[in-house]
């Protein structure tokens, strides 16, 4: 298997979360907790490097695997009508899983015995047909005989087996610590989203021992619960009765490793160490999440490679990520939430140093402005008079200068930007395949 690149620099986050999860073992603990941060800021890479860090982890007394680890991803097991039964189910997969790469006899017999707990739990479920009574209910709303007797039934049925459940699980609890990581709650429907909440409540709040740790996006969820129980509900109030804390997941900040992530992309220029590191900078500034970085760098990889044949000098690659993120950053809503006329050919670009353009800093921010005004500056090396009213402006012979120069004469109204021929690596005609190809394909 492929190892996971931190291109956001969440190690310290882990560490974090590692260290919460351990200590809360130590003193026996049961909490469900959750981290919170908007979709595409890596929540799930977060839960797989903490699955990873504790699955391998051992009890220095028993030899035995400190915690029982099990991943329930709350869409993938949204086919369960009760949650309760997608969760139990999840459970039960991750046991046998378990099982299959434990080596360890000690541990396999843990495991085999959270296999035989689960099992039985499974087979309340099947004995008092919870989660699949569909056709019954159907049947009985058909024929409205002893209806109100069938709901109480199913009702108390239900009950029981939630009773019964919990003291299983506290029976597992007893013997390590029961640690189950919540993913992707985001992506399912809000009246579903609710009903797992409630569920994961009903079956692990209060148990010693056991940890429930949610990814969610606090948001969405607020949303959900207010489609769902109207605009005049406390949110926070209700979701303070399923989530203990919040630890929250900022953005993050693009390190070094993205380089070696996007490989792909940035092996097909000659050079690229520099404009890499511009990229993490000006990253960093549109606050671009992890999810939509990764579609960035892929579309302008499908571009350049249809655009262009063989290595590329590091100028294009600086001016395919300028004009890629400004792309990017132009397509999301303003302050106030709304989309306006943004000009996405981006004829303002070259001009960033003197553009009036109105409301540019609504969406670009006056950070984003000020790092472009001065990576212009920066390759504006003289001024050349060529007539009465006319005026060349020579760009430095670097990565940076032949940049602005391309995105001078690809998108500019009034071209202004010069390079000497002799030092111009790139034939601007070429660079124009790209834009084409941009228009179609973006």
């Amino acid at each position: 298997m492929q190892e996971t690149v931190d291109v956001l620099n969440r190690g310290q986050f882990i560490d974090m979360l590692y260290q919460l999860v351990n200590t809360m073992s130590d003193l026996k603990q049961g909490k469900i907790f959750s981290i919170d941060g908007t979709w595409g800021y890596g929540k799930t890479y977060v839960l797989e490097e903490l699955e990873r860090r504790l699955s391998p982890v051992v009890n220095e007394d028993t030899y035995d695997d400190k915690f029982y680890v099990f991943h329930y991803n709350c869409w993938q097991y949204d086919y369960y009508e009760e949650p309760s039964v997608a969760i139990i189910s999840a459970m039960l997969e991750a046991s046998e899983n378990s099982l299959e790469h434990r080596i360890n006899k000690v541990a396999k017999a843990g495991w085999e015995t959270a296999k035989e707990i689960l099992t039985e739990v499974a087979g309340e479920y099947v004995k008092n047909k919870i989660g699949v009574n569909i056709v019954e209910i159907f049947q009985s709303e058909k024929t409205g005989i002893d209806n109100q007797k069938f709901k109480f039934d199913q009702m108390f049925a239900f009950k029981k087996t939630l009773d019964e459940t919990r003291e299983k699980l506290k029976r597992m609890s007893e013997i390590k610590t029961v640690v189950i990581v919540v993913d992707e709650l985001d992506r399912c429907m809000p009246e579903y989203a609710i009903k797992v909440l409630e569920r994961l409540h009903h079956l692990f709040e209060g148990i010693p021992n056991t940890i429930v740790i949610m990814a969610v996006d606090s948001k969405q969820l607020e949303n959900s619960v207010k489609k769902i129980f109207g605009n005049a509900v406390d949110t926070g109030r209700y979701l303070r009765k399923f989530i203990s804390f919040n630890l929250e997941l900022g953005v993050g900040e693009l390190q070094s490793k993205y380089v070696e992530r996007y490989n792909y992309y940035f092996e097909k220029f000659e050079e690229r160490d520099a404009a890499a590191e511009e990229l993490q900078t000006l990253a960093t500034l549109c606050q671009i999440d992890i999810r939509n970085l990764n579609k960035l760098i892929e579309k302008l990889d499908i571009i350049h490679t249809l655009a262009f044949k063989g290595k590329m000098s590091e100028s294009v690659l600086w001016f395919e990520l300028m004009w890629g993120m400004i792309k990017y950053k132009i397509s999301l809503p303003d302050k106030e939430g709304k989309y306006s006329d943004r000009s996405d050919d981006l004829y303002w670009l070259p001009e960033i140093d003197h553009a009036t353009y109105g409301g540019l800093d609504n969406y670009l921010s006056k950070d984003i402005i000020e790092y472009l005004k001065e990576k212009k500056n920066i390759a504006m090396t003289h001024t050349r008079i060529i007539g009465m009213n006319s005026e060349e402006i020579m760009v430095s012979n670097d990565f940076n200068g032949e940049a602005w120069h391309i995105l001078d004469q690809l998108l500019a109204h009034k071209k202004t930007l010069y390079m000497d021929p002799v030092n111009q690596t790139v034939d601007i005609d070429e660079c124009k395949k790209f834009i084409e190809f941009a228009k179609i394909l973006w």
